[in-house]
């Protein structure tokens, strides 16, 4: 797929000068004697992507409806670059709020990877971005459904070292732990706690924020001294990594209030809501 979630952090400068070069090659492209269709909508749907992670979602899906339309004419619907263009259609629309569109079109994608027989990474992918619109809808047990499906996919396909694999792993475990379920929670996190600390190192963000949730799930088993323990350990690598006043270290300050308060110490409780809200203070007024 061109796109699977979220966006590039790519500095405006950056993103202009690949908007530019991608839209050269298009225009090339389309300028060609003879120009090959299925070439011309590729650089189209590559242009498309690049809007999109430029935050541009009104002018990715102008240039993906034509990608669309151009690739159902010309490799019939049940095809491979069909599929990729309801992906990042679906994934505009997602951006843009649009989540019953975004739902249709990830749908539709998903369904035509099956048919086709598309490599299962494409097939968990799909599953995974399903499960993001029904978090998004509040529908937490439907998404547990879906990256159930992508969890058992990417098993099959990938090692367990692949970012992809750990990032359906983590919301796996934070979709346990949003159904309340404590023990499966903690099974997937802690997996991909491990996986983690293996590629990235004993000191990265993502290690932190998988720290932070198993901290989390710990607090909803009432293991407060356990949690609190894991909460310390996610709060010193942010400190370390981000900064005193980063937001993230806001909300892992906050989650220590918080395993405190349900370990009835409301005193050492306050401290640490207290100083979750300076930092939020101090974010909030240096935001543009």
């Amino acid at each position: 797929d061109m796109v699977e979630a979220g966006g590039v952090g790519a500095s405006a400068v950056q993103q202009g000068h690949t908007l530019a070069t991608l839209q050269n090659i298009l225009e090339s492209l389309e300028g060609a004697r003879d120009p090959d269709d299925l070439d011309v909508e590729h650089a189209r749907q590559e242009l498309a992507v690049a809007h999109i992670k430029a935050g541009e979602y009104h002018t990715a899906l102008l240039l993906l409806d034509a990608v669309l339309n151009v690739c159902v004419r010309v490799t019939g619907r049940q095809h491979l670059r069909v599929a990729s263009a309801l992906n990042d259609i679906a994934i505009a629309h997602q951006n843009l709020g649009d989540l019953e569109i975004a739902l249709k079109c990830f749908t539709q994608s998903l369904e035509i990877r099956r048919i086709v027989s598309a490599p299962k990474v494409l097939i968990a992918a799909s599953h995974a971005n399903i499960a993001t619109i029904h978090f998004k809808k509040g529908e937490v047990e439907t998404a547990l459904v879906s990256l159930s499906r992508a969890y058992k996919t990417t098993r099959l396909s990938l090692s367990d070292t692949d970012p992809a694999s750990i990032a359906i792993c983590k919301d796996l475990g934070c979709a346990y732990l949003a159904c309340g379920d404590t023990e499966r929670a903690l099974f997937h996190l802690r997996q991909a706690l491990r996986v983690e600390i293996r590629v990235f190192g004993a000191m990265s963000t993502d290690v932190a924020s998988t720290l932070n949730n198993v901290g989390l799930a710990l607090m909803q088993r009432g293991d407060h001294a356990d949690a609190i323990v894991r909460l310390q350990q996610a709060l010193d690598m942010r400190l370390n990594l981000l900064g005193e006043h980063d937001p993230q270290v806001a909300l892992t300050v906050k989650s220590i209030g918080a395993a405190y308060l349900t370990a009835r110490n409301p005193r050492r409780a306050l401290k640490y809501f207290k100083k979750a809200l300076s930092i939020e203070r101090e974010a909030f007024a240096a935001s543009p």
